[in-house]
């Protein structure tokens, strides 16, 4: 194995150790919620989707709830994470149950469920005036934001 090999296996094992440190400090508990508001509009429908061959209704489209449930979720972590550390999406389970027009006010709800390791277990929901319109779960994972964009910086220098 390589001198360079060694330095970065050397570099992960220490960043896991921190990373499993800073997780058993986290005053996070099962149960914690957060939520985010939206109104929405035309920027946000299914029919904005896609090219112009493509057709979709003039409704709530399901990528813009989902990024709603992320949001949400990533909130529960605001007040707990340092200044190089973010959280980001690693699963998500969804079901979009009712369509949505524009100009209605919708709610996204993340409420953890599950710690286990680095992994962090969300119930999501959104609603409307009418009720909920989707649900599922949604995990997430701390990373360190240099790190995980140096990362993806790689693939194009491949």
């Amino acid at each position: 194995m390589g001198k360079i090999q060694r330095s970065f296996k050397t570099i992960n094992r220490l960043f896991i150790k921190y990373l499993m440190n800073k997780i058993n400090s986290l005053s996070i508990e099962i149960g914690s919620e957060a939520e985010v508001g939206h109104l929405v509009s035309q920027d946000d429908l299914a029919s904005n989707l896609g090219d112009i061959d493509d057709r979709y209704p003039k409704v709530f489209a399901t990528c813009k709830m989902i990024a709603l449930m992320e949001i949400a979720a990533s909130r529960v972590f605001k007040e707990h994470l340092d200044a190089h550390e973010c959280t980001v999406g690693i699963d998500i389970n969804v079901n979009h149950l009712s369509a949505t027009p524009i100009g209605s006010n919708v709610k996204a709800r993340a409420r953890l469920i599950n710690i286990s390791n680095n992994i962090f277990t969300f119930k999501v929901q959104v609603f409307d005036q009418s009720g909920l319109i989707g649900e599922g779960t949604h995990k997430r994972s701390i990373v360190d934001i240099e790190r995980i964009e140096k990362g993806a910086l790689r693939k194009i220098n491949l």
